[in-house]
C-alpha cells in the first residue's frame, strides 16, 4: 500500500484553510477559517476517511450542504 503524500494530505495550517476557501469562492475571514476547522475535525475524525487526503475532503464539502455554511 502506497503512502499519500503531505501534499495531498489536508491539514488544519491556517494557509490550507484559506486556500480551500479561495477554491470555493469563500471569504477569508476567521468565522470562515473556524466553520472549515471544524468541518475538517469532522472529515478526520470518522476512520472511514483515512488517509484524509485532499480530494476526498473535497467531496466532503461538496457532497453535502456544508458548503452553505461558508461565506
Amino acid at each position: 500500500m502506497a503512502f499519500a503524500s503531505d501534499r495531498e494530505q489536508v491539514s488544519q495550517q491556517p494557509h490550507e484553510l484559506k486556500h480551500v476557501l479561495r477554491k470555493y469562492n469563500k471569504r477569508q475571514t476567521q468565522m470562515n477559517q473556524d466553520k472549515l476547522s471544524q468541518m475538517l475535525r469532522d472529515f478526520k475524525s470518522d476512520p472511514s476517511n483515512k488517509p484524509y487526503l485532499r480530494k476526498e475532503f473535497y467531496a466532503y464539502l461538496e457532497n453535502s450542504s456544508r458548503l452553505e455554511k461558508l461565506q
